[in-house]
């Protein structure tokens, strides 16, 4: 699936509103401040960074910037300290020619940056929020709902795969056990009993939690164990229990290539929830196209590592729609109030994202949307769209 440079200029250009051509160099640029989590073991996301960067260029190389105005970006890439993250944040606000804050993910560093950047009067984009109070920041605006929209899994579960029953299978990790609660509660409210199976990061097999998180006596499964190797683990012992055949929701994590390249496919009849469109799925939008064909000429070397990575098309996205809300008040216009007057009256879809837009809805005004998409993998690289092409929401009183 991919695009000639013709189809994938006209597409991002209908979606921001831009000029064909290349931005003016001897216009002044607007600067956005990127932090990002590139390494750190499993939990960095090093391809939202790539995404980012190839969005950029093709922004000033092919759709004339911003009104002419070159985009650059300031970055600080973090690990998992968290002062890393409060380093970023006062960087960011402390540096006027920064107009726009924009992140990815960071673990162990978001909490802090959030704090430092939240409520300021700099406008800041988010991929997707990691604490529900992040969700509410008056500057801030999530292009992705993230773990928020986990009421639309339970929708999906009980009027799609139709089961009553689902085992959790999870990482044994302090911050996801306290989580557990949330889970079963949420479930609970959707008419769904809910086990959960703790699964140590580095377990070399997982019969016994999977066994004592009853997933031979619950009808579904939910794999939300987000790393590769946890993806292959489960896996297995699914297979030995008897149980990988279960109607399985799994995290887009497991679509790592190192998935595949160990078990020779991806799990045939698992299917994935995001929040955004990806590649390799049904795409009416030719959205993808523009993706792909970016990425193939501005990271031809990096395309196999990124393509394919969870949240990699929503953060390439993320840097259309910013180019779309600065100027629709214009480049000389910059300030939290103009940015929060286009994101506000942006009614989506959002380029790669959700399809409606409702920003200031409460509980959460900060989030674009709670929209999920969900598809099945049939094998052989063939996909199923697993809920008739419909975007999938929270059953009332499963949201936080």
């Amino acid at each position: 699936m991919g695009s000639n440079r013709a189809g994938a200029v006209k597409t991002a250009l209908a979606y921001t509103g831009g000029t064909a051509g290349k931005a003016d160099a001897s216009k002044t640029p607007i600067v956005i401040g990127w932090m990002n989590q590139d390494s750190g073991g499993a939990s960095a996301v090093p391809w939202y960074s790539e995404s980012v960067r190839t969005a950029v260029k093709f922004l000033n190389d092919e759709l004339g910037g911003i009104d002419g105005h070159p985009l650059k970006l300031k970055e600080c890439i973090v690990g998992t300290d968290p002062e890393q993250g409060q380093a970023c944040a006062q960087r960011f606000l402390n540096d006027d020619a920064i107009k726009v804050m924009f992140a990815g993910e960071a673990s162990g560093a978001q909490a802090s940056f959030m704090a430092g950047i939240g409520n300021s009067n700099k406008p800041f984009v988010g991929l997707s929020p990691l604490a529900p109070d992040e969700a509410k920041l008056k500057n801030a605006f999530f292009l992705r709902p993230g773990f928020l929209a986990l009421g639309a899994q339970v929708t999906y579960m009980r009027d799609y795969a139709k089961v009553k029953s689902v085992s959790n299978i999870n990482l044994d990790t302090p911050e996801l056990r306290g989580f557990a609660e949330v889970y079963t509660h949420i479930f609970k409210a959707g008419g769904i009993n809910l086990h959960t199976a703790f699964l140590k990061p580095d377990a070399p097999d997982a019969l016994a939690p999977l066994v004592a998180g009853k997933v031979q006596q619950s009808e579904g499964i939910e794999n939300n164990a987000g790393t590769a190797q946890a993806c292959i683990t489960a896996y297995k012992a699914l297979k030995q229990l008897g149980s990988a055949d279960k109607p399985t929701l799994a995290f887009p994590g497991c679509l790592d290539p190192s998935v595949k390249k160990t078990l020779g496919d991806y799990p045939k009849g698992w299917t994935y929830f995001q929040e955004y469109q990806s590649v390799n799925r049904p795409d009416p939008t030719g959205q993808v196209g523009t993706f792909l064909y970016a990425l193939n000429k501005y990271a031809p070397t990096q395309v196999a590592n990124v393509k394919d990575q969870f949240g990699a098309p929503a953060a390439f996205g993320g840097v259309l729609t910013i180019a779309k809300w600065l100027r629709e008040k214009g480049p000389d216009n910059i300030s939290l109030a103009t940015f929060k007057e286009a994101a506000d009256s942006d009614p989506g879809p959002l380029f790669l994202g959700q399809p409606k837009v409702s920003f200031g809805k409460q509980p959460y005004p900060a989030l674009a949307g709670l929209g999920n998409r969900f598809f099945t993998y049939l094998g052989d690289g063939k996909w199923k769209d697993a809920t008739d092409g419909k975007w999938v929401y929270p059953i009332p009183g499963t949201t936080f």
